[in-house]
């Protein structure tokens, strides 16, 4: 599929798809490699998106342009991966072993440290998506907190009692 939509993108054509058999029509504006996946960036009833290629089957190329808008393709130039729209303003507690590497490098989306204190930092983050900061926060588990997005925090949450839920269900079986 990835050659099938690169011309396309290239050349601006609207194509027709189906993504998790899903029927889609697309205007495609860029193919991206997030972390060894390919992912299509393309405009779908005037929203971008981002559609993993190995989910994209039936790729079918029309005679149709389309004029691609400045707003969708600066978006695309500017993001750091495959997560589009508004940006949500998260800040973080950090602490323990995770100080030092938060101090290091970037560890989240347009990391920024706001102020250090003695026994933990406080980091702001801008993400488009929960997804696009969670499984960083997992990583880091015990040693970051979510202190200002109580959406994003409980979805966080969900996701530990969900693996701990897992976790006793396997158990159980096997015993």
């Amino acid at each position: 599929d990835f050659d099938t939509l690169e011309e396309p993108v290239r050349k601006r054509h609207i194509c027709h798809l189906r993504h998790r058999s899903k029927a889609r029509t697309l205007a495609p504006y860029k193919l991206i490699n997030q972390q060894g996946i390919w992912y299509l960036a393309a405009a779908e009833n005037g929203k971008l998106k981002a559609f993993a290629l190995s989910q994209c089957s039936h790729v079918l190329k029309t005679d149709e342009f389309f004029e691609p808008r400045n707003d969708f393709t600066q978006e695309i130039e500017s993001s750091d991966g495959i997560w589009f729209g508004p940006k949500t303003s998260v800040t973080l507690h950090v602490s323990g072993l995770a100080m030092e590497y938060f101090k290091r490098r970037q560890q989240v989306p347009q990391q920024a440290i706001l102020r250090e204190h003695s026994n933990y930092l406080e980091v702001s983050t801008q993400v488009s998506h929960a997804e696009q900061l969670l499984p960083t926060l997992r990583y880091w588990i015990p040693h970051v907190r979510i202190v200002n997005n109580p959406d994003f925090a409980n979805a966080l949450n969900n996701s530990l009692l969900q693996y701990l839920q897992t976790q006793t269900d396997s158990a159980a079986t096997s015993a």
